[in-house]
């Protein structure tokens, strides 16, 4: 403790309640800190609390543009990303009305619609699976895209049929569901398609449609009752198929 000091001053920094420190002043004289003295000193520690309380304001403000800032590019990017998904959805649909295609919600809708069928009428139900040769060499994704479309736009024609269920399930693979009603003759239909496109690509020799894999799976009356295990199934059998190879699991195959 200094011996020197005969009179101290102690003045709170505060605003609305808030303490950011102590004004501390000293002096060598008993009667150094009059009242005007003090109102001055207030004044002054006032002031010193309003300067604080504006800088962190200020640094407040500036964290929340910077937050705003980085939430406007995050939406821009956001933004960005679903211009360029709504741009491909609209190209997909593209494709799915000029190649004939249906999108996979309608797809399983008509394949439920139709294992029903069987459940009730006994009638058979076939999805027919192509798939692009996957030996295929130096080919892009456009050109693996155009021959995908290619192959199921002649599907469609070579099966005559006004209103075909093919659904692209894979970016190289796409499954036509064909009907087992009266007069239709699933497997027959396969055969002459097939003839027909192994003509059309065959000579000369297409790439990726040239060697295409193929496999009709026919639904059992047993499997009738749960189609998504039935797709997977079939699925899972065009994965041993050999590229080029067709393989026809009917209702007979274990």
């Amino acid at each position: 403790m200094n011996a020197a000091v005969h009179a101290e001053l102690a003045l709170p920094i505060m605003l609305r309640g808030r303490v950011f420190g102590v004004l501390n002043l000293e002096a060598q004289s008993a009667a150094a800190f009059t009242g005007e003295n003090r109102l001055l000193l207030r004044a002054l520690a006032d002031s010193v609390a309003g300067a604080i309380h504006l800088l962190h304001t200020a640094n407040r403000l500036m964290q929340s543009q910077a937050r705003a800032n980085r939430q406007a590019e995050e939406l821009g990017r956001v933004r960005e990303n679903l211009r360029r998904a709504s741009g491909k959805l609209d190209r997909r649909q593209g494709d799915q009305s000029v190649f004939g295609l249906v999108s996979e919600t309608q797809f399983r809708k008509r394949m439920k619609a139709e294992c029903r069928a069987v459940t009730r009428g006994g009638r058979a139900m076939t999805l027919w699976f192509l798939r692009l040769d996957p030996g295929a060499q130096n080919v892009t994704p456009a050109r693996r895209n155009e021959a995908c479309n290619l192959l199921a736009n002649r599907v469609s024609q070579t099966l005559l049929d006004p209103q075909p269920c093919v659904w692209r399930v894979q970016d190289d693979t796409i499954v036509v569901l064909l009907s087992g009603a009266p007069g239709l003759d699933p497997q027959r239909r396969i055969d002459e398609s097939l003839a027909q496109l192994r003509q059309q690509f065959t000579e000369p020799p297409h790439p990726l449609l040239a060697r295409c894999t193929s496999l009709a799976a026919t639904c059992k009356l047993s499997q009738a009752s749960d189609p998504e295990a039935f797709l997977a199934s079939a699925q899972a059998a065009l994965a041993t198929v050999k590229p080029g190879q067709h393989l026809s699991l009917d209702a007979h195959h274990p």
